[in-house]
């Protein structure tokens, strides 16, 4: 089977999508757990000075490493299901 190629673009597009869907539901995610476990809506702005230290830290700590996390994953899958599918980028002009 030969290997199709598809542009840097596509392919850094198909990634880009698939890391903002999994930010999105990695973000819902996120607000369910915190709700279940604090049994409060979580901080919408961390930085209020009505949001305890703890709370801000806990918020900002979780939120970046899940949706961090998410991104990173969603991309590499990406990534690995357009190589397993036949498509490689096209090679960089360098």
């Amino acid at each position: 089977m030969a290997r199709r190629r598809i542009s840097r673009n596509t392919a850094v597009l198909i990634t880009g999508a698939s890391a903002v869907l999994a930010t999105v539901l990695m973000r819902a995610t996120l607000d369910r757990g915190y709700r279940a476990a604090r049994r409060r809506a979580p901080p919408k702005d961390p930085a209020d000075p009505g949001v305890d230290w703890q709370e801000a830290l806990a918020w900002t700590v979780a939120s970046s490493l899940v949706i961090g996390l998410g991104r990173l994953l969603a991309r590499r899958s990406a990534s690995a299901g357009l190589r397993r599918a036949g498509y490689l980028p096209a090679p960089r002009d360098e």
